[in-house]
């Protein structure tokens, strides 16, 4: 009840993170529960080769994610696990090379 007074007061954009996560989490459920087609593919699929691992760890605990497209446009992600947030730190190529001097 609390995450539909959230999104109903705040919209999706300015949700919390955990709000955000458990509409995302009930979305992709309902994938599962009313369309066949997509549960079956899904299943069909090795669990390893669902799960994205982490690029690297720094010493204050932060979690690198690395994604790239089928455009090779790349995105880096830091994930602090302590208080649950997420930061682009690259966007593009030129980023990631800014970053690396």
């Amino acid at each position: 009840m609390q995450d539909a007074w959230e999104l109903e007061r705040f919209g999706y954009k300015k949700s919390s993170l955990s709000v955000k996560l458990r509409v995302l989490k009930a979305l992709v459920e309902s994938q599962f529960d009313r369309n066949v087609k997509f549960k079956s593919y899904i299943n069909g699929i090795a669990a390893q080769d669902l799960r994205a691992e982490p690029v690297g760890r720094d010493m204050l605990g932060n979690i690198y994610w690395c994604i790239m497209d089928k455009f090779s446009n790349i995105r880096i992600f830091r994930e602090n696990p302590d208080d649950e947030s997420w930061t682009v730190m690259a966007s593009n190529r030129d980023e990631m090379s800014d970053r690396g001097r």
